[in-house]
C-alpha cells in the first residue's frame, strides 16, 4: 500500500524495541488555514477567535493510499473523509519518545473516530 506523509519532516515509527523506520515527507504538505477574529479583551487581555478557512495542500484522494497529516489537520477534516479514505496522525499524545536533537518517535498512529 503506498504511504503519503503529508507532514514537513519525517515520522520516526518505532516498531519495537531494537527496530524503527523512518516515513519520508511526501512532495505535498497539508496544513490548516486559520484566521483570527476579535472576541474581547479580560483583565486588558485581547482575545481573539481562531477560524479555519480550510486545508490547503491535500491532494486528490485515494482509497488506496495511508494518509499521514498532523492532527490539527485530522482534527479540521470533515467525517466523510474521516471515514471514506484512510487518514492517520503520528500518535504524540500518548506513545511519544523525545530522542536526541529534538527528535520525536511514535510508537503508532492514530485516526480520530467521532
Amino acid at each position: 500500500m503506498e504511504i503519503q506523509n503529508l507532514v514537513p519532516h519525517p515520522i520516526w515509527l518505532r516498531l519495537n524495541k531494537n527496530r524503527t523506520i523512518v516515513i519520508p515527507p511526501s512532495n505535498n504538505v497539508a496544513r490548516v488555514q486559520f484566521h483570527t477574529e476579535y472576541w474581547k479583551t479580560v483583565n486588558n487581555l485581547p482575545i481573539h477567535n481562531r477560524l479555519t478557512d480550510g486545508i490547503n495542500g491535500l491532494p486528490k484522494l485515494k482509497r488506496d493510499v495511508l494518509y499521514i497529516v498532523s492532527s490539527i489537520t485530522q482534527d479540521n477534516m470533515d467525517e466523510d473523509t474521516l471515514e471514506d479514505y484512510q487518514i492517520v496522525t503520528p500518535d504524540k499524545a500518548c506513545g511519544a519518545f523525545r530522542m536526541h536533537e529534538g527528535i520525536i518517535e511514535v510508537d503508532k498512529l492514530v485516526r480520530f473516530v467521532r
